[in-house]
């Protein structure tokens, strides 16, 4: 399944996520990706690091989740 999206080797690969779907997402190594405009143009704003991760799933908060992005329920309600 990497191969069809052209990734071949696996130590490329940071995260890998079969979906409900069946398909597979990616997401490769900063250093191994293709580069792409939001590479070279400056972002404003941008979080590059890492994978988004939900803070309510089902109605349920996450507090880890939450917490470990330095934020609180205030804030959630607020957005």
């Amino acid at each position: 399944m990497l191969r069809e999206q052209q990734i071949f080797n696996v130590q490329d690969v940071e995260m890998a996520i079969i979906e409900a779907n069946g398909y597979l997402s990616v997401k490769q190594y900063p250093e191994k990706e293709a580069a792409r405009a939001e590479h070279i143009l400056p972002q404003p704003n941008a979080y590059s690091k890492g994978m988004d991760v939900p803070i309510v799933i089902d109605g349920e908060i996450y507090e880890k989740v939450l917490y470990s992005r330095n934020l609180n329920e205030s804030w959630l309600y607020e957005e």
